[in-house]
């Protein structure tokens, strides 16, 4: 198709084409590939459900070429222009002999569907076994040969690639619906779009806080053989994985700090503990680890210290991404998703000050970072990573909604008014 509208794309990314003869050898030729691409881009709706069901586990970006309403109709209409003597009854469509008479049989139920033909393809796909999907071409032609050959049919309207070529060796009529230049462009372009931004993600910074069996009394483990060997496990794999640990002694265990990259690769597309499962095959040691992705390091170590509460409370590794959705116990092959509420005190809060729940949780983590409650709009707007007439903004709400007090002025050394220095109530808040 790309060639068929003489698009230009060379100069914006590297493309392959890759040919089947069945859909149920797509996910094969999907995995052969999977390592060398950024994302991928099928022909049909279809097409990309059965990789995403096959192939769990290979997660890139992914976008399908799908013929929209207006397409069919437009095909509809030059079918009527060039044959003037065409039953629209005797016009059947692909999609009514692999979803199992699901869907529209011809011309006039699909005008009359008050679904799209692209969610009643998903609904169908969702709740059929994938055997059944694998073979779809077959049951396509042999659907459409015997109704061609009882002579209840005239013409079939067919939009699975694969199937039309084996149509027209039949000898069955047959016209294809391609989609448009735009719909070629429009899908290439939001798979463009999907590369960015995985990769923009992957460069967010990332936190882990790790206990384990040694130290789970909350004391600072100092220098044991326990705590020698887990050093020593923890400077392996960052070697062995290249992934920039940056390693801090803590009081519960270890805080590290890397890229949101290294934490994907390492807990393989946040299924599992890869860390932790390094450390007990090299030690024995017990290992449970809090990993967070944020958009700013304040983020990111609060949703550390979020999915490091449930790992305390499971003896389990959780990880909290930058959509503030909990996930684990991982690696357990039982891990669940669910959001964290935040405590009644921070919702209490955001509504009093008008500050939204991830903001002021957001400065209690900047607080507990500075191992302090007092700081000025300059030491906020560092930690939040924001302008600081931002941060000004949200001390004066908390101050406002009596949730921070002025203590003293500050002289900056420079022309100009002092700096206010806030103490933040963390109690009122919870915190």
């Amino acid at each position: 198709m790309i060639t068929y509208y003489h698009l230009n794309l060379e100069e914006h990314c590297t493309l392959h084409y890759y040919e089947y003869d069945q859909i149920s050898g797509l996910p094969d030729v999907y995995e052969q590939i999977f390592d060398e691409y950024d994302g991928f881009c099928v022909t049909g709706n279809t097409s990309r459900l059965v990789i995403q069901m096959q192939c769990p586990d290979k997660k890139k970006p992914i976008r399908s070429i799908s013929a929209k309403s207006a397409e069919y109709y437009k095909e509809f209409f030059f079918l009527i222009n060039e044959h003037r003597d065409l039953s629209l009854e005797r016009v059947a469509l692909d999609s009514y002999y692999w979803m199992k008479e699901r869907g529209p049989s011809n011309i006039p139920e699909f005008i009359d569907e008050d679904r799209r033909l692209a969610d009643i393809q998903k609904d169908v796909v969702e709740n059929i076994p994938l055997e059944r999907i694998q073979q779809a071409e077959r049951a396509i032609v042999t659907g459409a040969k015997k109704a061609w050959e009882e002579g209840s049919i005239d013409l079939v309207v067919c939009r699975f690639s694969s199937a039309f070529p084996a149509l027209q060796r039949e000898g069955i009529p047959a016209a294809f619906v391609y989609p448009t230049s735009d719909t070629v462009v429009g899908a290439l372009d939001a798979l463009f779009r999907d590369i960015e931004e995985k990769r923009r993600k992957e460069e967010y910074p990332a936190v882990l806080f790790l206990a384990s069996e040694q130290n789970e009394d909350g004391v600072e483990s100092g220098i044991s053989m326990d705590n020698l060997i887990l050093q020593k496990c923890l400077l392996e794999f960052d070697r062995e994985q290249m992934a920039g640990f940056v390693v801090n002694q803590a009081r519960s265990g270890y805080e590290i700090y890397t890229a949101g990259k290294v934490v994907r690769k390492i807990t393989d597309e946040y299924e599992k503990d890869g860390l932790g499962e390094y450390i007990f095959q090299k030690s024995g040691i017990q290992a449970w680890i809090g990993y967070g992705i944020g958009k700013t390091l304040v983020m990111a170590r609060q949703h550390a210290a979020e999915a490091f509460e449930a790992a305390q409370k499971e003896k389990k590794s959780f990880l909290m991404k930058e959509d503030e959705v909990l996930t684990g116990p991982l690696g357990s092959g039982k891990k669940m998703r669910f959001a964290v509420e935040a405590p009644a005190l921070v919702q209490e809060a955001a509504v009093r000050t008008g500050l939204s729940v991830s903001t002021i949780q957001r400065i209690c983590a900047v607080a507990g970072w500075l191992e302090k409650d007092e700081m000025t709009a300059q030491d906020l707007a560092s930690g939040l990573q924001v302008t600081v007439a931002n941060a000004n903004r949200f001390l004066n709400a908390l101050l406002i909604g009596g949730y921070a007090t002025i203590t003293q002025k500050k002289k900056s050394g420079q022309r100009g008014r002092p700096s206010r220095i806030y103490k933040i109530l963390l109690d009122k808040i919870g915190a």
